[in-house]
């Protein structure tokens, strides 16, 4: 079922980008089952379907279709709370910067003729500084999509290793993108690794293909995290802290910790419990909203916080 499921998000997402081919021009049939690596009769049906929803299309000549005349993405009325909601999008994409930013504002703009600075909301991100080779992003993106191993060559604090992966898929967080995957000799496993996408300065997909993990795998790995120290399978770690003052207010109106829930609430003060997987997705907020918030438990987190604190003082004189 999972397998079903993983195909039919392939066949929308090919869908999708074949739209957006046909608004930029003709697409030919063999050229589009040779880059999607699938039948030309799969692509015909794409592209029956695409006719039935609406987008009439013309043959131009044989094995070649275009949009019909009068059809484009431009004819999409959108209404402010929808170009609001793009524009949203439009942010946080040139956060990612990259391929991605320049494919975003391609599609910014084949949808609307509005100006994003038409829209009352505005997003302040982090902008990423190191972004992704667009060779090695379109590589990772094929082989996760195919279920292909990859040979990759990383590069961290000045030393090169090869390795050979599982690709499973590629996480944006805290402004970097990372590849999460699996050993090549367990795929469906839990002992998944996680590599700063851009510290990998080659990359070959490799003929051999795997299975990859149950969508059940996948959500445990995925589900609940709020930075990528929280991506894995176990969330052992039970945290309680107290907070008072500003950061009460503050997170009592923002869920920033995996799992956070409020288990006692007073005129004074909360207690909030969360389920962690890493100590690091509770302790740099721990820090930034110090003195108003202190952790309860567990007592490896507290020991933690009060080494980091110390180093600090020690390092400050």
């Amino acid at each position: 079922m999972a397998k079903q499921k993983n195909e039919g998000d392939k066949k929308y997402f090919r869908i999708l980008n074949i739209i957006s081919r046909l608004n930029a021009g003709p697409v030919k049939i063999s050229d589009l089952a040779a880059e999607f690596n699938i039948s030309v009769r799969s692509v015909q049906r794409d592209l029956e379907r695409i006719n039935m929803t609406g987008f009439a299309l013309d043959t131009c000549q044989k094995g070649v279709y275009q949009f019909a005349p009068g059809i484009s993405l431009r004819d999409l009325k959108l209404s402010n709370e929808q170009l609001s909601v793009l524009v949203l999008m439009h942010d946080l994409a040139a956060q990612m910067g990259g391929a991605l930013k320049t494919a975003f504002d391609n599609i910014f703009a084949r949808l609307t003729n509005s100006s994003a600075v038409d829209s009352p909301f505005h997003a302040i991100l982090q902008r990423a500084r190191q972004t992704l080779n667009p060779k090695i992003q379109k590589d990772l993106e094929f082989a996760i999509e195919t279920g292909k191993t990859i040979k990759i060559t990383y590069e961290s604090l000045g030393k090169k290793s090869e390795r050979e992966l599982c690709p499973l898929k590629l996480i944006f967080s805290d402004g970097f993108f990372y590849l999460l995957a699996a050993k090549t000799d367990s795929p469906k496993k839990t002992d998944f690794l996680k590599y700063r996408a851009d510290k990998i300065t080659k990359l070959a997909v490799l003929g051999t293909e795997f299975t990859p993990p149950s969508k059940k795998v996948m959500d445990q790995l995925l589900d609940g995290a709020t930075s990528i120290w929280g991506v894995t399978a176990s969330r052992g770690l039970r945290v309680r802290l107290r907070l008072e003052g500003p950061a009460a207010d503050f997170f009592k109106s923002k869920e920033v910790f995996p799992r956070q829930k409020i288990i006692k609430e007073t005129s004074k003060y909360l207690i909030l419990e969360s389920s962690a997987a890493h100590p690091m997705e509770i302790l740099p907020h721990v820090l930034q909203w110090l003195p108003d918030i202190s952790v309860l438990e567990p007592a490896i987190l507290k020991t933690e916080i009060k080494n980091r604190i110390a180093a600090y003082l020690r390092n400050t004189h």
